[in-house]
């Protein structure tokens, strides 16, 4: 285990390209189970973007 601590500092951190998400994949599935009930233009606007939960649905 004191190999790990003397080699994390020294591993890169991978991160992925492009823009961080603003919401959270919890709160697209929300907006998915709301959608159950009411058309996509009618989920609120706290699940994210309708277009966003819409190609979650469809993935």
């Amino acid at each position: 285990m004191a190999g790990r601590a003397v080699l994390e500092p020294l591993l890169l951190v991978v991160r992925k390209p492009g823009r961080p998400p603003i919401r959270t994949k919890r709160q697209l599935i929300g907006g998915i189970r709301v959608r159950v009930d009411a058309p996509w233009r009618d989920v609120q606007e706290r699940y994210g973007c309708r277009q966003t939960i819409y190609g979650l649905f469809r993935r």
